[in-house]
């Protein structure tokens, strides 16, 4: 076991504590940080200790709340039913018609949940940013407080409003804006009625709760019965921080930083732009023992291939070489940031591995079931009347009976058939000898009837999938009975099945399915953000790409940047040095690294490699092997 930033607190707390472990509660910003450090513990411990409690953040602010969370579903169509209510008493004529139906929130309605959150856990009073823009000099008196810089920064949003302010998009975004604030206030006290919140809200009002009454004895008793200890954060959110502030200031609450590594601390590398503000407000009881070196960097290959096919069979071939040098364990993490890559690698994963971890998510937008209930919601959407009858167009009934989870139904040979008599549309009767088939080739006329529809045909082809496959089905079941539960309980928002299966695809397309397994045991494939606080042996990191690492997609928000710079919300030069730091922490305690970056330009890459292995090569000064991978390798 080699050492680590987590064995080297599992050391020093064991000789601190011994036997009153069980008096703490150690914190982590994620869940595998802490199955490892649990690990640590027992190894160091070398002999019986009661475990302390090892939670996530997610986790303490949960205990500390009274509110409950509510669904992403639930808090799409309550947010859509709020913002109709508010529309309908400020209506004006430019906006009467703005997102009028579901199908047209549904997107817009993702991004305003996406700022509302980050309105609550950045601490920002709404009303001050969510200001009538048209009021300029209401406004410049509202941002008084804001520094020189951030005035500044302002008063050049403002600009571009003064200018031009007939403009029609304009307009329709100053009226929109203007729906911002009541809408927040309206749907944060709709949710408070319900006891329910999203994880930004939930944070603040226990923030909130804490500032007004923690010397309230019962309060203050509460938390005292816990001493934290705050584990390997890096970017914190202001709720966070105040959380950290008062347990610091009540004196419960301990905090230990992962900065040792000189790409960490290096002012000059954006990896480092939140070390000194937390070093300096929240600093360590003890000095960690046994930390790692840090002298020797890690030997880096890049290996250079021209596709994502290439990229899967090249991690399947480096697995494959270290599983013959020894059994492969824990010490060996194949790290994915884009999480397309998981599939390909999960299918190539040569014989020599005899265990794998998957610790992340899959999207569901890539897995059969989303393509079924893709091409079923085509079958609906293109059918046409003829007299009594619905007839179904042959492309989507081609696509079904084409499908991995229906083309053993058509045992008939039904294609056939309908090649040979040149059919374009039609009738159920076609399927009236296979049960199943029957099932799909079904006439629905509203949105109550194709979740049944959708039910029906899911639990009919589950039986002979795999595992894995059966996940899929199941995350799709709970999203489809979940929007029939919204549909009974929303009764006024009336849908067509054409919206309604739009709808569901939409709320499809978002779903991660996460993956079980076993966390100790091993070669373990995981995301960037799954890689927090844990070190590593041997590191694959594949998609090492410009546009992956860091990620420049920018997130869709209603908040322009001047604002978001202003008020100190997230802007993509924070991500850019939360990238930078997950990046170097990963491979600074690591032996040997592995980048994997495919060469294939097109629309969305241009094929550059990141620019973290440019630093490397001029900032550090590190040699780098580089092997162009020309042909897929011969996997056993």
């Amino acid at each position: 076991m080699k050492n680590s930033f987590l064995l080297s607190i599992a050391s020093t707390f064991i000789e601190k504590h011994g036997f009153d472990m069980h008096r703490l509660t150690f914190v982590f910003p994620n869940r595998r940080a802490g199955v490892f450090f649990q690990r640590y513990l027992a190894h160091t411990a070398g002999k019986p200790v009661l475990a302390p409690q090892i939670i996530t953040i997610n986790q303490l602010f949960d205990s500390l709340s009274s509110l409950q969370q509510a669904d992403s579903i639930d808090l799409l169509f309550k947010l859509y039913s709020t913002f109709r209510k508010v529309m309908a008493e400020n209506s004006q004529a430019e906006g009467e018609n703005l997102l009028s139906t579901f199908d047209d929130f549904l997107f817009w309605g993702r991004i305003i949940l996406s700022d509302f959150n980050d309105v609550d856990t950045h601490l920002v009073n709404a009303a001050t940013l969510f200001s009538n823009i048209s009021d300029i000099k209401d406004i410049e008196l509202r941002f008084s407080h804001l520094g020189e810089a951030q005035q500044e920064s302002f008063r050049q949003f403002v600009d571009g409003f003064k200018k031009d302010a007939e403009n029609s998009m304009r307009r329709n975004f100053i009226h929109f804006w203007r729906a911002l604030l009541p809408l927040y206030n309206e749907f944060t006290a709709r949710l408070l009625e319900e006891g329910k919140a999203y994880m930004g809200m939930l944070q603040r009002k226990v923030i909130e709760t804490l500032q007004r009454d923690i010397y309230n004895d019962d309060r203050l008793q509460e938390l005292k019965e816990h001493y934290y200890v705050f584990v390997g954060f890096n970017a914190i959110t202001p709720v966070e921080k105040q959380l950290m502030l008062l347990l610091q200031k009540i004196q419960k609450a301990d905090f230990y930083w992962d900065y040792y590594s000189p790409f960490l601390c290096d002012p000059d590398n954006r990896a480092s732009m939140f070390m000194t503000e937390n070093k300096e407000l929240f600093p360590s009881k003890y000095e960690l023992q046994h930390l790692p070196s840090y002298i020797v960097p890690p030997t880096i290959h890049l290996m250079q291939v021209a596709s994502s096919i290439g990229e899967a069979w090249q991690v399947s071939s480096l697995l494959r070489q270290l599983a013959d040098k020894s059994p492969l364990s824990t010490e060996t993490a194949v790290v994915l940031p884009d999480e397309k890559l998981l599939e390909p690698i999960l299918g190539v994963i040569p014989d020599a591995v005899k265990s794998v971890n998957v610790t992340m998510g899959h999207s569901l937008r890539t897995t059969p079931v989303y393509s079924l209930v893709q091409h079923l919601s085509e079958l609906q959407i293109l059918q046409k009347n003829k007299g009594q009858k619905q007839l179904f167009y042959y492309k989507p009934v081609l696509a079904l009976l084409n499908h991995p989870y229906l083309s053993a139904a058509d045992n008939e040979n039904l294609q056939l058939r309908m090649q040979k008599g040149n059919i374009t549309f039609l009738s159920a009767d076609f399927f009236k000898d296979n049960e199943l088939l029957t099932l799909v080739f079904t006439h629905l006329s509203t949105p109550l009837q194709t979740v049944e529809y959708l039910q029906k045909i899911l639990f009919a082809i589950q039986a002979d999938k795999t595992k894995e496959q059966k996940e899929y089905i199941y995350q799709a079941l709970t999203v489809i009975n979940r929007l029939g539960d919204i549909l009974n309980t929303y009764k006024d928002i009336c849908f067509e099945v054409a919206s309604f299966y739009n709808i569901l695809l939409n709320l499809l397309a978002n779903i991660t399915v996460p993956f079980e397994g076993e966390p100790l045991e091993g070669v373990q494939i995981m995301g960037m953000l799954e890689s927090r606080g844990i070190d590593f042996e041997n590191v694959i990191l594949t998609d090492v790409n410009d546009e992956t690492l860091p990620n420049r997609s920018s997130s869709n928000s209603f908040i322009p940047y001047d604002l978001r710079w202003a008020y100190l919300l997230p802007t993509p030069e924070r991500e850019d040095a939360i990238y930078a730091y997950n990046f170097y922490r990963l491979i600074a305690n690591a032996g040997e690294v592995w980048l994997i970056q495919n060469t294939a330009a097109n629309d969305i890459s241009s094929g550059e490699v990141s620019r973290y292995v440019h630093q490397l090569q001029y900032q550090y000064h590190l040699n780098i092997d580089t092997q162009q991978i020309s042909c897929l390798p011969t996997i056993s």
